[in-house]
């Protein structure tokens, strides 16, 4: 990740269970100033992968968790939605699961000011 408020962010593979890796290759922007892809990821098969991410907001500062999906290995990705409106303050860090191969649950860290940073919820 070059910024979480500016720039892409770059993802690796590998086919041989991290022995060896591939890449880096950059994930779309989606016109954002930043992306930034940590460790959220749901591998769906063989081809598909839905990540969810962070994207910086309107004003240019991190903040707004995104869902992105492949269906051809990382060649392409399309945006699926963001996870919710453009928060006041932040929300970031997302964490998700499926369950039961149903719906996704992915809670992610909020704070509706920075001073309000040690008051983190789980939205």
């Amino acid at each position: 990740m070059v910024s979480s408020s500016r720039g892409y962010s770059r993802f690796y593979y590998s086919r041989d269970r991290a022995r060896t890796w591939a890449g880096p290759y950059k994930l779309p922007t989606y016109d954002r100033k930043g992306i930034a892809a940590r460790t959220d990821y749901i591998v769906d098969s063989k081809h598909e992968l839905t990540a969810f991410i962070m994207a910086s907001k309107e004003n240019g500062r991190e903040g707004r968790v995104l869902c992105t999906r492949t269906r051809d290995g990382g060649k392409t990705w399309d945006l699926v939605s963001y996870t919710g409106p453009e928060p006041q303050g932040f929300s970031i860090m997302p964490s998700s699961i499926r369950r039961n191969l149903g719906p996704r649950l992915s809670p992610h860290r909020t704070a509706r000011r920075r001073q309000d940073r040690d008051r983190i919820l789980l939205q």
